[in-house]
């Protein structure tokens, strides 16, 4: 299966990587807004939760072959801050919190999913997948399936009635 077009044009400010620690270093690189995730590194086993506060861009080398699991231990990604961060062809799985967010937490900024698939995550309060509050997220192309949360929301949770999610 042929890569899909990359989100922005691959410049000095993109990073390719293969491994979580590669990955980890390359988000917070301040000069790196194009992080392009290898299928050699895959699954990307993560032992602690992505904080993204700055514009960025996750993208698998191909789609629906790169997978970032949190392994039931932690969120996968907080967005905050006024990032804009989108992540591309991604399999976001195995996120966990006690909270609210399973898979992530956009507390400000903008998150795009595009052509991903999230699944396997779980909150003990709201948003099995996500929870949004203080911010937007747009989801385009994607699947979420089989997340849940024993509070409100099994996949998303919008905390309040100024955060949106577009399908």
């Amino acid at each position: 299966m042929p890569p899909f077009p990359p989100a922005s044009p691959i410049s000095a400010s993109s990073h390719w990587v293969n491994s979580v620690q590669a990955l980890m270093a390359a988000l917070y690189d301040p000069l790196v807004t194009h992080v392009l995730l290898g299928v050699a590194g895959s699954p990307y086993l993560l032992n602690e939760t992505m904080r993204l506060h700055r514009n960025l861009t996750l993208q698998a080398q191909f789609e629906g072959a790169v997978t970032l699991d949190a392994q039931g231990q932690q969120p996968l990604l907080y967005v905050g801050g006024a990032a804009t961060v989108r992540l591309d062809g991604l399999d976001l799985v195995g996120g966990f919190t006690k909270g609210d967010g399973g898979c992530g937490v956009v507390a400000a900024g903008m998150l795009t999913l595009y052509r991903c698939q999230v699944r396997g995550n779980y909150a003990r309060m709201g948003g099995g997948a996500f929870m949004v509050t203080h911010g937007m997220m747009h989801l385009e192309e994607c699947t979420v399936r089989n997340n849940r949360a024993s509070g409100r929301g099994g996949a998303f949770y919008l905390a309040l009635a100024a955060s949106t999610v577009t399908l």
